[in-house]
């Protein structure tokens, strides 16, 4: 067992409100996620000492220059600047909340160490690929999530595999307790879309329109049918946020999970759309019907999870509906897989110790910044 590193100030911050997250969690641990904190909690738990970064305020984000942009979050990453002597490592849970401070650290000007989860890669062209390349070089560390974006950015940026470790995150399982499906179809089965980002409701919508099953559609935006036709009866939406209190009861009787991808995100560029819906959807132990993305972090088809469905598809959701509700044995099969997988490779206690070994090996490499104390004790 390696012994574990002398602890470590490390502030995170992130493209949300991570303190809210914080907050529910701690004041509901066994039925709030902590996924949504990125590991946060377990690099507490070895003995690092992480500052949280409050996301900032509208009226903040006017007087200091906006939202994120080219370079980053102007807000957190001044804050970050200000508290540079008492920090060892920076931690981003996006790629592109901390661009500025990735700059400094490859051109030289920032001594501490940055880490960062890439969610994307990039369409290459000349500009690009100048940009992209000393942008993810300037993170010590930029986090995978799919090897299929990581060798992307290595073939098209030229970012070496070896700078990018890939992690397997996922959900909490505490909370997401387990029911599993029946080999027949109940009477009252739906389907689950849970999202908004990148969405493609109208083909998948189509599908449901021509099999009549069910559907219920939790948080999206304003839903418009580009075919014509209005939205069908069996086809529900709440077209608003819901606390993950009333969402974890939806995910556990629902028959399956439909993630429809935008065409454009699904095709354009790799990229991690869907993903905290697929791993919800595995950790309750539920088939999922996806939209084929060249960025995928897991083929649900090769893992024997779900289905894929081609971009823009109707008629391949219509025939992968037909699919799993002619046979509930096999949709309930693919749950089993599903919630195995969840179980013992992506969950959010694995990718914590993933991204601890991550930090060590930042700071291990790292000459300014690297702890000078050990202690005796192991890795939990």
């Amino acid at each position: 067992m390696r012994d574990r590193l002398a602890a470590m100030r490390i502030i995170f911050m992130n493209n949300y409100d991570a303190l809210r997250h914080e907050r529910l969690w701690r004041e509901a641990p066994d039925s709030y996620p902590s996924h949504h904190l990125w590991g946060v909690p377990h690099l507490r738990a070895i003995g690092h000492d992480v500052e949280i970064l409050p996301y900032p305020d509208d009226d903040t984000r006017r007087w200091y220059g906006g939202h994120i942009g080219l370079f980053g979050d102007p807000v957190q990453q001044r804050a970050v600047l200000a508290r540079r002597s008492r920090t060892d490592l920076v931690y981003s849970g996006h790629q592109n909340s901390a661009l500025g401070l990735a700059f400094l650290r490859r051109l030289g000007l920032l001594r501490i160490p940055v880490i960062g989860v890439v969610h994307r890669s990039y369409r290459p062209s000349a500009r690009s690929r100048a940009f992209v390349k000393a942008m993810l070089e300037g993170y010590d560390r930029p986090l995978m999530f799919s090897d299929l974006i990581r060798r992307d950015l290595n073939r098209s940026f030229g970012v070496p595999m070896e700078r990018m470790p890939l992690l397997d995150w996922g959900m909490d399982m505490r909370t997401a307790p387990w029911k599993p499906a029946p080999p027949t179809l109940p009477r009252d089965a739906f389907m689950l879309s849970v999202g908004k980002t990148y969405r493609d409701f109208p083909t998948m919508i189509e599908g449901h329109r021509r099999t009549g099953m069910p559907l219920k559609g939790i948080g999206w935006s304003s839903v418009e049918d580009t075919r014509g036709a209005p939205r069908p009866p069996h086809v529900e939406v709440v077209e608003r946020a819901v606390q993950w209190s009333d969402l974890a009861p939806l995910y556990r009787s629902c028959f399956a999970v439909a993630i429809p991808v935008d065409p454009e995100r699904a095709t354009g560029f790799a990229n991690t759309c869907g993903l905290t819906s697929l791993h919800d959807a595995m950790a309750f132990g539920r088939p999922v019907i996806m939209t084929r993305t060249i960025g995928q972090a897991i083929d649900v088809e090769r893992e024997r999870i779900g289905i894929h469905v081609a971009p823009g598809d109707a008629d391949g959701w219509t025939r992968a509906i037909e699919t799993l509700r002619s046979d509930p044995a096999l949709a309930a099969e693919m749950g089993r897989r599903a919630r195995h997988l969840a179980e013992t490779r992506f969950n959010i206690d694995r990718y914590g110790r993933m991204l601890a070994n991550v930090v060590d090996d930042v700071a291990l490499r790292d000459p300014i910044r690297r702890p000078k104390a050990r202690t005796a004790a192991s890795r939990p």
